[in-house]
């Protein structure tokens, strides 16, 4: 999906480790599709604030991947 998303208002936020100004709904709109995707508790939100830092890509995007393609793997695997 793609969307383009122009924001009067601004709020801090981080992006790689570096403070920034993102837009108030653009950021908002970011961490509830990470939290639905991820199934993401409202505690859990603030582990995608920064999303392309090193430990939210490995620790929270490949884990959430490797568990989902072991349960593919097992369920595909049981039907055939």
């Amino acid at each position: 999906m793609a969307v383009l998303v122009e924001d009067a208002e601004m709020e801090a936020s981080v992006m790689d480790g570096e403070e920034y100004q993102a837009g108030r709904f653009a950021r908002h709109l970011r961490l509830q599709c990470f939290k639905v995707h991820l199934s993401l508790s409202d505690a859990q939100i603030a582990e995608v604030e920064d999303p392309v830092s090193v430990r939210c890509f490995q620790e929270i995007w490949n884990a959430t991947a490797t568990t989902n393609a072991a349960i593919y793997d097992q369920v595909t695997t049981t039907i055939q």
